[in-house]
């Protein structure tokens, strides 16, 4: 399999989704030849992996209902997007934490929004308000790492490195600098598991924490993420919440999105029988 991975990382410059698709294929391939899941080959436990939900911006009264629903339905940690003005950001976060009480823990992502100085306001404005933040995805531009390490240095809340983070020489580099307390892995960003696997074990090395997302994914792309998951000790925030958005899984087989909780299951790869409009051979 290496073989096969060396050529897909060699073909393309950039093209991180596209290397992402054949390597999970690869990993699968590789697994349901051995007739073992892929968790168990990487040293995973198998345990049951347990997501957050993304809240999307919208007016504070509209997040704040749909943060509700999200913990009626089961979820304990909330991701909310900000960054489209301190102000109302401030808002936002000020009518979730009052609709859900003190339990339900939440992140925030940003998306670039802030500026430096900005975002060490608000962070620090929300900290003193009671809020609870667990940690910020991207503050500011990811190319500032001058500006990121700025907020790091000064923010009460934990900073992640996401659209900032696409490699592995990336988050050894963050790191090292202060850019970011930890960083985002997501496989349709650095272009699949074995890229993913050298970017954890460069957090590992420096006594970092990783958190694990997803784009806009369906089952089989997460399936492999809640895999990694299973056997990455440094994985601690879990945001694979994208089949959870879908309304309708055509996949047969694969982990079970329940909600927050994610079953990994002990079929062969990573457990998916069938996706409608793909032949299989053999």
């Amino acid at each position: 399999m290496n073989g096969n991975l060396d050529v897909v990382e060699a073909a393309l410059v950039g093209n991180s989704s596209a290397k992402a698709a054949l390597d999970i294929a690869l990993h699968d391939l590789w697994a349901k030849t051995l007739g073992q899941p892929v968790w168990k080959l990487l040293g995973g436990s198998g345990a049951d992996v347990e997501t957050d939900v993304t809240i999307s911006v919208n007016p504070p009264e509209e997040m704040a209902r749909d943060a509700l629903g999200a913990v009626k339905r089961g979820f304990k940690c909330l991701k909310t997007k900000v960054g489209v003005g301190a102000e109302i950001d401030f808002a936002r976060l000020k009518a979730i934490r009052e609709a859900v009480g003190p339990e339900p823990r939440i992140r925030i992502d940003a998306n670039q929004g802030w500026e430096p100085a900005e975002a060490v306001r608000v962070l620090n404005r929300m900290a003193d308000a009671g809020f609870g933040i667990e940690l910020v995805e991207q503050p500011v531009k990811a190319r500032d790492l001058k500006g990121m390490a700025y907020v790091t240095a000064n923010s009460p809340i934990p900073v992640v490195a996401d659209e900032a983070c696409w490699s592995p020489e990336q988050a050894l580099n963050i790191l090292n600098l202060g850019a970011a307390n930890s960083v985002n892995v997501k496989l349709m960003k650095c272009g699949g598991l074995r890229q993913a696997r050298r970017i954890t074990a460069v957090a590992e090395s420096l006594g970092a924490r990783v958190m694990i997302g997803c784009m806009l994914e369906g089952k089989v792309s997460c399936a492999a993420a809640v895999h990694l998951t299973s056997a990455s000790s440094c994985i601690d925030a879990v945001d694979l919440d994208g089949p959870a958005l879908c309304s309708v899984d055509p996949v047969s087989g694969g982990p079970q999105f329940d909600g927050p909780v994610i079953r990994l299951g002990s079929g062969a790869g990573f457990g998916v029988a069938d996706v409608p409009g793909v032949k299989w051979n053999g």
